[in-house]
């Protein structure tokens, strides 16, 4: 006779994920490698785009960051950090 045990399979976890989705376009504010504080003031200037997500009558939420808006200011940054100074003459390529 065989020994007939039923297999167990692996139990999926149910909690706080805090992986990206990269479909989804949105990050958690947490998650930008940059302080809160920074963050906030970026979106009440408009440079940043966030959303909050929460259930209908809640007080609180998850606040996300559009990735496109973070990508947008990232590249504005490096535009203008790499700018010549002035009396420089501009690098060709």
């Amino acid at each position: 006779m065989e020994n007939t045990q039923p297999v167990s399979k692996a139990r999926k976890r149910r909690g706080k994920a805090r992986n990206v989705s990269p479909l989804t376009g949105y990050i958690p504010l947490n998650q930008l490698p940059i302080g809160e504080t920074l963050t906030r003031k970026l979106i009440d200037k408009d440079i940043l785009f966030s959303i909050v997500v929460g259930s209908p009558g809640s007080r609180r939420g998850v606040r996300l960051v559009s990735l496109e808006s973070w990508e947008a200011y990232t590249k504005s940054l490096a535009k203008e950090q790499h700018k010549p100074a002035k009396g420089e003459p501009a690098k060709s390529k």
